[in-house]
């Protein structure tokens, strides 16, 4: 995906967790759609895609709590795209155990081929992806306003701005 593209919408399964609700296990493995940020009030949207062999998807996932608690415009949904292997897909084991560890309060979906598009789209990419990668959408009009590669917690200000 490049800047200004639009989204297509897709879909994958994973928890709707929000901030009043973080435990995973009390919650039914659903399938989430892109498009059901259309109608949600918020007027940015970070997709961060992340891997449970990643340290700095680790590290990022306390950061995007506190956001998401202090900034109620700016809607994240995670994607588990890897497990605890580099380049192994995510299975719902290890969005179960992602879930659990952390008690993210936004969406957290397993990755498919569709976000994994996503993780390699950017045409300046040398090839390795530096994870996490977030990409910051006008929901509005699902259009990339922004591609950040690696965990920087200047992005959500970055991405406060850009959705304005």
């Amino acid at each position: 995906m490049r800047i200004g593209e639009t989204l297509a919408d897709f879909s994958a399964m994973g928890y709707r967790l929000t901030p009043a609700q973080t435990d995973s296990t009390k919650l039914t493995f659903e399938n989430i759609k892109l498009s059901d940020y259309l109608t949600k009030s918020c007027s940015c949207l970070a997709i961060t895609i992340g891997a449970r062999w990643c340290g700095a998807c680790q590290q990022e996932q306390p950061a995007l709590k506190t956001v998401v608690s202090q900034h109620s415009d700016l809607c994240v949904l995670g994607v588990l795209q890897e497990s605890n292997t580099n380049g192994s897909p995510a299975q719902k084991s290890d969005v179960d155990a992602w879930t659990t560890q952390f008690k993210q309060n936004f969406s957290v979906i397993q990755g498919t081929p569709t976000t994994d598009d996503l993780l390699f789209a950017n045409p300046q990419s040398s090839g390795s992806v530096g994870l996490p990668v977030t990409v910051i959408v006008k929901p509005s009009t699902m259009k990339v306003l922004l591609e950040i590669e690696g965990y920087d917690t200047a992005v959500y200000a970055d991405a406060m701005a850009a959705c304005q």
